[in-house]
């Protein structure tokens, strides 16, 4: 490397100085020519060797200087070329590594040109590329159906519900069953009242302003047509005009256990707490009375406990109980002491007349929410079921009175008696009104015990002869040995005989 006399510093490019004052900076293959050749001769080939058209640059050089040129003349020609047509490879490209080769001729040489990028480099590159498309697909969102029917499985239950979710916290969800339009939903999603077909449920999630893919479900519903009913015979109205009194035999009646002529001279049929009730059952045929609300709470009634509740009634029977009383039979959607929706009620009446074919079977539930939903399925195969509804409070619950003896009279069609308790000795209104409904299988009854009896409700009217004749607000009905009316009005009642 040359340069003037104390002009070059550590670390700065190498220069050269003419006889003119110029510096001119030299770059890798002239550099090393440049340090090879005489000062005076390179000031004649230096315009040459940076591709400059100076005057100097035309000069001839000297003898044996040829060389010299040529070199610094493909070098010139190399470094303009590779700027131009050296090859990369592409920005994107996550294939194997290779090399590019391109061929050049100048003065019948050819110079192979390589680019060659190594595994590090394009591992790195692709895998920012990977991340990058990888983010952009985490924003659609995608659902799973976590719960529900199995694809392709066949169903019993007129009734689905549907689980699912999405990878994307902020999904909304929209659903759609066997083609109908899209609706927003929320999971789990219930669809009741299937008929026996083949269905489908599509669900897909909506996050980020994009709808994600459809998940679907296609399964079948072969709900099995219900077990054929017998029909009850039509209700009898032999002895009808003969009272018939229920005793509810609580703790109070304790003391008067013995009184076995009174009870059996007076009491045709008691209700009671077992197993402290198991001694009137070799006296009286006997209730034993349970209530599940009581003992578990609202909205309790599981398979667990409908599994108790049956080995409750099969001890009774073994003790020799006639039958048994659930107390707090509401309806789904009464508002008060709901043990059970409405399926689990009719479930539990299932099992319990399995368990007691022959037995009788009476609930309490409210008139009011009783006669509201006797058209509704389950309450039609509750009421096929049972033998007796307990009407609380008589002719005083919070149905009109018109409207109670109406839904007693389609309780009798469908072969159901009832009792009208908490009547009162001297209450003629409640004596008479059970006297006009009574088919001779019908009850009446409260609390009672031996010296409070006073015979008012030891009466038998005989046959009647009549049905219920309506004049204005008073109902009448007639007897081989007596009269009652009753006066709606006046919420008064009349019983002659």
């Amino acid at each position: 490397m040359l340069s003037s006399p104390g002009s070059q510093t550590s670390g700065s490019p190498p220069t050269a100085r003419g006889s003119f004052g110029l510096t001119l900076r030299i770059r890798g293959r002239a550099r090393r020519l440049a340090a090879a050749m005489p000062l005076c001769l390179l000031v004649t080939l230096w315009p040459a060797a940076l591709g400059t058209h100076s005057a100097q640059a035309k000069t001839k050089p000297r003898h044996g200087s040829h060389r010299v040129r040529h070199s610094a003349h493909r070098f010139r020609h190399r470094s303009q070329h590779s700027r131009h047509t050296t090859p990369r490879a592409p920005r994107h490209s996550c294939g194997s590594v290779g090399r590019h080769h391109v061929g050049r001729h100048h003065s019948g040489h050819t110079r192979h040109i390589r680019a060659q990028h190594t595994r590090a480099q394009r591992g790195a590159r692709c895998e920012r590329a990977s991340s990058r498309v990888a983010s952009k697909r985490s924003r659609v969102p995608t659902t799973i159906i976590t719960s529900g029917p199995a694809p392709g499985s066949t169903s019993t239950s007129s009734t689905a519900r549907f689980g699912f979710s999405s990878n994307e916290p902020s999904s909304t969800f929209r659903c759609s069953l066997d083609g109908a339009a899209y609706g927003a939903c929320t999971s789990p999603a219930t669809y009741s009242g299937l008929v026996n077909a083949v269905h489908t449920f599509r669900v897909f999630a909506t996050a980020n302003n994009a709808n994600g893919p459809v998940a679907s479900v296609t399964w079948t519903v072969a709900v099995p047509p219900p077990a054929k009913e017998e029909p009850k015979p039509p209700p009898s109205t032999s002895g009808a005009g003969l009272v018939k009194y229920r005793l509810g035999a609580g703790s109070y009646f304790d003391p008067y256990s013995g009184e076995t002529a009174w009870i059996k001279a007076h009491i045709p049929r008691t209700l009671g707490y077992e197993p402290f009730a198991d001694r009137y059952t070799s006296i009286v045929p006997t209730l034993s009375y349970h209530d599940g609300y009581t003992t578990w709470g609202p909205h309790s009634l599981n398979p667990t406990h409908r599994a108790e509740w049956v080995a409750w009634v099969k001890r009774d029977h073994e003790h020799g109980y006639a039958g048994t009383f659930l107390d707090d039979f509401e309806a789904e959607g009464s508002g008060q002491h709901e043990l059970g929706s409405n399926a689990e009620l009719q479930a539990l009446i299932e099992a319990i007349r399995a368990a007691i074919p022959n037995d009788v079977i009476e609930i309490n539930m409210q008139p009011q929410d009783l006669c509201s939903h006797l058209g509704q399925p389950w309450l039609k195969r509750v009421l096929s079921l049972v033998d007796q509804e307990d009407i609380e409070l008589g002719p005083y619950s919070f149905l009109p009175w018109t409207q109670l003896i109406s839904c007693i009279q389609a309780l009798h069609s469908k072969g159901v008696h009832v009792d009208l308790v908490h009547a009162t000795q001297g209450d003629a209104y409640s004596l008479a009104t059970y006297l006009l409904i009574n088919t001779g299988q019908d009850y009446i009854g409260a609390h009672m015990t031996p010296p409070e009896w006073t015979g008012y409700f030891d009466r038998d009217l005989g046959e009647a002869t009549s049905g219920i004749q309506v004049s204005g607000s008073t109902y009448t009905r007639h007897f081989t040995r007596g009269v009652v009316s009753v006066n709606t009005s006046t919420k008064t009642g009349s019983v002659t005989g």
